[in-house]
């Protein structure tokens, strides 16, 4: 299983822009793509703004609900198949803004196909626990168009993930008496930005497994994201909070925090 994820991740790649010559390998590609979610919703936030200013929703739909749109939304691409796909899976009282939103994003495609870059000011945002309220201005130069979608390349590498996972969890306790040593393996083969993907994917519709059979949590499968750098949507220790079931240290950082 961990040779197979190694092949998985060898099997990335993004064709550059406008460049068939060149793409983009690896583990490299989580790096460019930790980017375009993250301007995923700062999308989002952006047109929740503007309809709450123009009264065209009556509420506020939270950042965790905004997180979960924009992975979908991320994940699918905003193409005409890829549309229908995420409306099948979107709650129906967002039905205004997913209409804006994705107009919003078709609009900063068209124009990253003639800047190569795009940009978004997100206005007033608190993101973490250990920022307060300031504004942002987030540029997106990846190498390739955004917002195309990745379900070719995340699908299969999730689901053969959690199969792993789920493995070793379910194993009679005779047989792997401490499973974490075995999960802490599969870890160590995870990067930084993985880790964060996997993070984000436990948090959309399409990876709710993972926090409901509490993979991240009991076997601590997320423990060396840098917190800071997991800076929109739902803060990871609000989510999950400090510890697991066992008293242990769910994040890493907190462990190099107190060493300094």
């Amino acid at each position: 299983m961990l040779r197979l994820h190694r092949a998985n991740v060898e099997e990335f790649e993004i064709v550059r822009y406008e460049n068939i010559d060149q793409s983009i390998k690896g583990r490299k590609v989580f790096i460019s793509m930790y980017d375009e979610l993250k301007f995923c919703f700062l999308v989002a936030k952006d047109v929740e703004r503007k309809l709450m200013a123009k009264k065209e929703i009556e509420e506020q739909i939270g950042d965790e609900e905004l997180v979960k749109i924009a992975y979908l939304v991320f994940f699918m691409g905003i193409g005409v198949k890829s549309g229908l796909l995420t409306k099948d899976l979107f709650n129906i009282k967002h039905e205004t803004f997913l209409g804006e939103y994705l107009q919003a994003l078709a609009d900063l495609q068209k124009e990253y196909r003639g800047a190569k870059k795009i940009s978004i000011h997100s206005g007033e945002m608190t993101l973490t626990e250990d920022l307060s309220n300031f504004t942002t201005h987030f540029e997106l130069n990846i190498k390739y168009l955004p917002f195309s979608g990745h379900i070719s390349r995340l699908g299969h590498y999730y689901r053969h993930l959690f199969q792993t996972v789920k493995y070793v969890a379910e194993q009679e306790e005779k047989i792997i008496p401490n499973k974490y040593i075995y999960l802490k393996t599969l870890r160590a083969q995870l990067s930084t930005h993985e880790q964060l993907f996997l993070y984000y994917n436990a948090l959309s519709v399409l990876g709710e497994p993972w926090l409901k059979n509490g993979y991240l949590t009991e076997y601590r499968m997320i423990k060396n994201i840098p917190l800071p750098m997991a800076s929109f949507g739902i803060y990871p220790k609000k989510k999950l909070g400090d510890k697991n079931s066992k008293g242990e240290l769910l994040f890493e950082w907190d462990e190099i925090k107190k060493r300094v």
